[in-house]
Parts: C-alpha cells; sequence; structure tokens
C-alpha cells in the first residue's frame, strides 16, 4: 500500500474517532438530531440517548485503535540483527598505546 493511502486511512480513523469521541456527544448529538428530525431515526436517536452515547465510544474506542496500529505499522524499522557476532581484532598501529 502506497505512503498515501496509509496516510488516508490514519486520517480518516482520526477523524472518526474525534467525531464520535464521548466528550464531543453534548455538541455532536444536537446537530445529529437536527440532521435526523423528522425522521425514526431521528426519534430513535432521541429517545435512546444512552444507548447512543455507549454505540459512539465503541467506535471511538475502535476507530482509535485502528488509528494507533496505522501509525505504529508506519513508524516499524528494519529489524536489528539479533544473533550477529563481531569478531574484534586490535589493530597493530594503537596496540600498545591503550
Amino acid at each position: 500500500m502506497t505512503h498515501f493511502w496509509k496516510n488516508l486511512q490514519m486520517g480518516i480513523t482520526g477523524f472518526i474517532a474525534l467525531v464520535s469521541c464521548p466528550c464531543h456527544l453534548p455538541a455532536t448529538l444536537p446537530i445529529i438530531l437536527t440532521l435526523t428530525a423528522g425522521t425514526s431515526l431521528g426519534l430513535w436517536i432521541a429517545n435512546n440517548t444512552g444507548v447512543v452515547a455507549i454505540i459512539s465510544s465503541l467506535i471511538f474506542v475502535g476507530s482509535m485503535f485502528l488509528t494507533f496500529r496505522l501509525v505504529n505499522k508506519q513508524s516499524e524499522t528494519c529489524p536489528v540483527p539479533q544473533n550477529t557476532k563481531v569478531k574484534r581484532t586490535p589493530n597493530k598501529d594503537y596496540a600498545g598505546q591503550i
């Protein structure tokens, strides 16, 4: 996957986490209710705000998990070899000076 698409995925999941954050619910819930006014979904959301808060929290946790997972994948570095032994021989020019 290219660098552009990884950044786009991180941006989308980060935006979803920002919007669905439970601490933003007092601001986003009236907007959602305004957009769904006059529909059965709007009526259900208005009557079940506790369920909406729980669903919003689950979406927030899931999108934060995906965002951190994508960030960690992007910051992976090359593995360091573990079982390599370097044989060091003293330099004959400096052997007696140490």
